[in-house]
């Protein structure tokens, strides 16, 4: 119920070691990366790229919304599909065009933007040959989307990412538990399922 009541039930939520609770996944991350000294500048130092970045950013969550009915529906509803695959996927496809080989900020390295954005195009990727393949087949994404497709392929490739990477096992197994989840219930990715998903990567 306090989820509910915090942030409706959707996920994720951080709490902080104090206590405090932050919400949205891309506040979660910008939070995690502005608290720690470690790792990659995800942020260009220049204000005006950080600006456009943020901006790209933006148009990015607008098109997300389209992708949730998807998982709602478990991919079940061809309605939630076409939906997104006539508002958003041309948008997600654009974005990964305009990067034109590289990274989504057209930086020479992965920016923020792509931490953000890639995880979606990977999952959707990753529905091929799935419990979601209907929805991969649906949205045609191999000649609707090869661009993000491509770019999938370049962020797992990507060193500081491989390690960390959503696997195919684990995403099978995650996507084929949704499909038995109870109507009406948010499945979460739960932490056996991961247990040796990494093994065959």
């Amino acid at each position: 119920p306090w989820h509910v009541e915090f942030n409706g039930g959707a996920s994720p939520i951080l709490e902080t070691p104090a206590g405090d609770l932050i919400k949205e996944s891309g506040i979660v991350m910008m939070f995690a990366h502005e608290s720690s000294s470690e790792g990659a500048d995800l942020v260009p130092k220049d204000p005006l790229a950080a600006a456009q970045m943020r901006v790209k950013q933006d148009d990015f969550n607008k098109l997300l919304s389209n992708l949730f009915p998807i998982f709602g529906s478990r991919g079940l509803k061809d309605e939630a599909i076409d939906n997104f695959a006539e508002k958003s996927l041309a948008g997600m496809e654009k974005l990964c065009e305009d990067a034109k080989g590289g990274w989504l900020s057209q930086a020479d390295t992965p920016s923020f933007l792509d931490v953000h954005c890639a995880p979606f195009f990977e999952m959707l990727a990753l529905w091929e040959n799935s419990a979601m393949h209907n929805v991969f087949e649906r949205l045609d994404l191999n000649n609707k989307a090869p661009n993000m497709m491509a770019y999938v392929k370049r962020f797992w490739a990507q060193p500081d990412v491989r390690p960390y990477r959503m696997t195919k096992t684990i995403s099978d197994r995650h996507w084929e538990r949704t499909r038995g989840w109870p109507e009406g219930e948010k499945c979460q990715l739960c932490i056996e399922i991961c247990v040796g998903g990494f093994d065959d990567e």
